[in-house]
């Protein structure tokens, strides 16, 4: 429907933003610019959808900056491509974008949303792969896991989570999962983070869950 396209619009965009972005400038700058994209549901959502800006929410997403700032202080740098900071920049807004729109949609049409935007995804990029080589066999194996796990299952319970929460609920959770690649890391390689992401990744969890806590106790639903 209408909406699935307008939601295929920035879903696009978010991808090829967000991959090019990490190609002009550092994993650590592209990841933190693209979070910003919570300020902007938390701005976004009450004036689109009518909903209540709640104090708790300002607070858990400044909090949650101060912790990403500690998180990826150490690989973010400043001397680099501007180019790079500004497609990211548009990743974030793309990301808040998508989120909105996902709420805005019918819980049946979500997921045409998510496939209409692949597909946008796929007819964009296509001549730089037909251009490059095919890809070997341990290459393809792993497109296909990022294409089926990383992306296919992430945003499938992702589309499902949205049904039962509102857009900064989902835009807040997100937060997790960059803050859970040091663990991967560590687990699969003993890599173990140094301190200072460690303190970031414990406020930004530490402010998700006293968030979560105060809604229950002043019996807030996120329900929308």
């Amino acid at each position: 429907n209408k909406n699935s396209i307008i939601t295929a619009l920035f879903y696009a965009p978010l991808m090829l933003c967000f991959v090019v972005s990490t190609k002009m400038t550092t994993a650590a700058n592209a990841i933190f610019i693209q979070s910003t994209g919570v300020a902007y549901v938390l701005l976004l959502e009450p004036l689109i959808r009518k909903t209540k800006l709640l104090r708790i929410d300002v607070l858990t997403v400044v909090f949650s900056f101060i912790g990403m700032m500690l998180f990826f202080i150490e690989g973010f740098e400043m001397d680099t491509n501007v180019l790079g900071l500004f497609i990211a920049m548009l990743s974030g807004l793309a990301s808040a974008g998508m989120m909105i729109s996902q709420k805005t949609n019918s819980f049946e049409f979500v997921p045409s949303g998510v496939l209409l935007g692949n597909v946008f995804v796929v007819l964009i990029t296509l001549p730089w792969f037909i251009k490059n080589p095919i890809p070997e066999t341990k290459e393809m194996a792993m497109l296909m896991f990022l294409g089926f796990i990383q992306l296919g299952v992430g945003f499938l319970l992702f589309a499902i989570g949205q049904k039962y929460i509102s857009a900064i609920d989902s835009a807040l959770i997100s937060l997790i999962e960059p803050i859970l690649n040091p663990v991967w890391v560590m687990i699969g390689y003993g890599e173990v983070p140094t301190l200072l992401p460690i303190i970031g990744g414990a406020i930004i969890l530490s402010s998700l869950a006293f968030r979560l806590w105060w809604m229950k106790t002043k019996r807030i639903s996120s329900v929308l």
